[in-house]
């Protein structure tokens, strides 16, 4: 059996991460900019069904993910990997859950969007298919 391991200070027990997060405001506002940060915000939009402000940025991180690399992104690339072609993908079925609570004119630019995708998507790819068939 695996046990988990979590830091915790002292202090509060509070995990190690919400401790520095608390203490250090600027990393969390850095986080949320990042492409990771904002598929997060998306997916507690959806939680909470407000589809409209899930669907406004899921498509505001379809665009980030297609923009040209920063020199920095490449750097990271070359490093540790590409992964703005899976987070599209993850920002594709967002839009795609959130434009099928919402309408017609939603759902034709989630097909636009489909079209153009930069790369095959495997399995989220298929989730994303699936949810927008329902």
């Amino acid at each position: 059996m695996l046990a988990r391991v979590v830091l915790v200070t002292p202090r509060d027990g509070l995990p190690l991460l919400r401790w520095l997060l608390k203490r250090l405001p600027w990393i969390d506002a850095r986080l949320a900019g990042t492409l990771s940060g904002r598929l997060g915000a998306v997916y507690s939009l959806l939680e909470n069904n407000q589809f409209r402000d899930a669907f406004r940025l899921s498509r505001e991180g379809l665009s980030r993910c297609e923009a040209p690399a920063s020199f920095a992104e490449l750097l990271w690339r070359s490093s540790f990997g590409d992964l703005r072609g899976m987070l599209w993908w993850n920002f594709c079925e967002c839009f795609a859950r959130s434009a099928t609570e919402l309408g017609d004119d939603e759902r034709e630019q989630v097909v636009a969007r489909i079209a153009r995708a930069p790369e095959p998507g495997g399995v989220m790819e298929a989730r994303c298919l699936d949810t927008f068939s329902r």
